[in-house]
């Protein structure tokens, strides 16, 4: 299951399905501070204490918070299934990637490995001001080091999903042969941002 067929470059394309994991979607500029549309690496802990605001205002914890944020998603996809928008097929393909990215491709989850950090000391170090940039520096991390370093690990975390029975074989080949998985391109030439449709 590890072996040649699941290299890679066939899973590494999954950061491509995920808005909360942007970083292989494009380019890290180490000096980008300000907040981007989708919550990449370059916008980690923004990310995160904009939803701890958020989370504070409703009188929940961040991860209640956005344990309702997919139930709300999971429900949409319900409601579409119901409405005979989707197949169930459909269904339980889109059920399954949303899990295996709300519990092994969160970008916080990846970056606080990366870091060899626990993710609680990556929201504290948020908490106190501190930037990605001023953590990669902390750590003596190169962005681009740290750019692959978060695909590896991505793609480890893909390979656990299906080891532990999360995605089936069947799932990854499907989104392979649909384009999602990146395969090395010459520079300037990869897929633009935000490219391809869903599992």
């Amino acid at each position: 299951m590890k072996g040649t067929f699941w290299s890679k470059w066939w899973v590494l394309g999954l950061l491509g399905l995920l808005a909360l994991t942007a970083v292989a979607a494009r380019p890290w500029d180490p000096a980008e501070e300000t907040p981007q549309p989708g919550p990449g690496a370059a916008w980690l802990c923004q990310h995160y204490l904009q939803d701890k605001r958020q989370a504070e205002a409703l009188g929940v914890s961040v991860e209640k918070l956005r344990e309702a944020r997919l139930e709300a998603s999971l429900a949409r996809m319900k409601a579409a299934l119901d409405a005979g928008r989707i197949t169930q097929e459909q269904y339980d393909r889109a059920v399954a990637w949303a899990r295996v990215r709300f519990e092994y491709l969160h970008p916080e989850q990846l970056a606080a490995r990366v870091l060899g950090m626990s993710v609680d000391e990556l929201h504290q170090a948020c908490e106190a001001g501190k930037t990605l940039r001023d953590l990669l520096d902390e750590k003596g991390l190169d962005p681009r080091d740290f750019r692959q370093a978060m695909e590896d690990a991505a793609v480890q975390q893909v390979l656990q999903a299906l080891e532990d029975g999360k995605l089936t074989t069947e799932m990854l080949a499907r989104a392979a042969l649909r384009g999602h998985f990146r395969q090395p391109h010459p520079r300037g030439k990869g897929p633009k941002p935000g490219q391809g449709a869903r599992p």
